[in-house]
């Protein structure tokens, strides 16, 4: 089999490329007689270094836990002087999230999480009734003041 060889410059240039990785994986041998492992006697070793200590982690355990102390001491005020007005802002915020991204979701001819729009509407006034349930006072008056005059059959019920 024949090759037919390349122009002078490409011949040589091949030639330093096999022979550069000719040289690389060349094996070496000890010249060293062979001996085992031996761990190093504790006199031997080094002075240890002190524990590395991690800033970060105890800056952020730190923050952590002013925030839960600050919640829970917001949470005690809200409850014993404020009369639970933050709570239950927050309990109706949160409702009014949920209905409004249910009807966004599923107010359409064949609604993908509810079996037709009247069942919609009816989980959504069961939500509404537990809301001015549980929230009590006020918002009981509130609830049938709406009832009585703005809202429909289903929500009535």
């Amino acid at each position: 089999m024949a090759f037919v060889l390349a122009p002078l410059g490409l011949e040589i240039w091949l030639w330093n490329r096999i022979s550069v990785y000719a040289v690389h994986s060349r094996r070496y041998i000890q010249s060293q007689e062979f001996k085992p492992f031996v761990p190093p006697s504790p006199a031997s070793l080094p002075k240890a270094a002190p524990p590395k200590t991690y800033h970060r982690t105890r800056r952020w355990t730190r923050r952590f836990l002013y925030l839960a102390l600050g919640l829970g001491a917001a949470y005690e005020v809200d409850q014993h002087f404020l009369y639970a007005s933050l709570t239950r802002s927050a309990r109706t915020f949160w409702l009014g999230l949920l209905v409004a991204t249910d009807y966004k979701i599923n107010f359409r001819p064949h609604p993908p999480l509810a079996d037709s729009i009247q069942a919609l509407h009816d989980r959504n006034a069961e939500r509404l009734f537990n809301l001015l349930r549980t929230n009590g006072g006020l918002y009981l008056k509130i609830g049938q003041a709406i009832a009585m005059q703005v809202l429909s059959q289903d929500l009535d019920k």
